[in-house]
């Protein structure tokens, strides 16, 4: 038990601090897209306690690059599954006769999956 406690409360020395302040670290946004990454992004209600009536993905989805629009109608119809990313909630949930509600603000009320050609 000693051994495996003997750095807890001790400092520690930074390896990667000459890199940080010299603009040389790599993070995740430096290294190079693979060729066929798809993207998403999380739409936020911007209402608490909101009804969502309904959601008019059209324009979105004819955007060429958009490889699909997801809410809580139809969370995969595409195969893809849904990932409840900032909100550890999830998203919203309802169905075609009873309306969703978003309970908070930023709730997510649906995702965008898209091509990097979109970046």
């Amino acid at each position: 038990m000693a051994d495996t406690m003997k750095f807890v409360g001790q400092a520690m020395p930074k390896v990667d601090s000459l890199a940080r302040l010299t603009g040389l670290a790599q993070y995740t946004d430096d290294m190079p897209l693979l060729p066929r990454t798809a993207h998403g992004m999380l739409i936020h209600s911007p209402y608490a306690h909101a009804r969502i009536k309904s959601i008019d993905s059209t324009k979105a989805e004819a955007v060429d690059g958009v490889l699909a629009v997801l809410d809580y109608r139809r969370p995969d119809e595409t195969g893809l599954v849904r990932v409840p990313l900032g909100d550890w909630d999830g998203f919203v949930t309802g169905d075609s006769d009873t309306p969703a509600t978003a309970e908070f603000v930023r709730n997510s009320i649906a995702s965008l999956r898209f091509e990097n050609s979109l970046l």
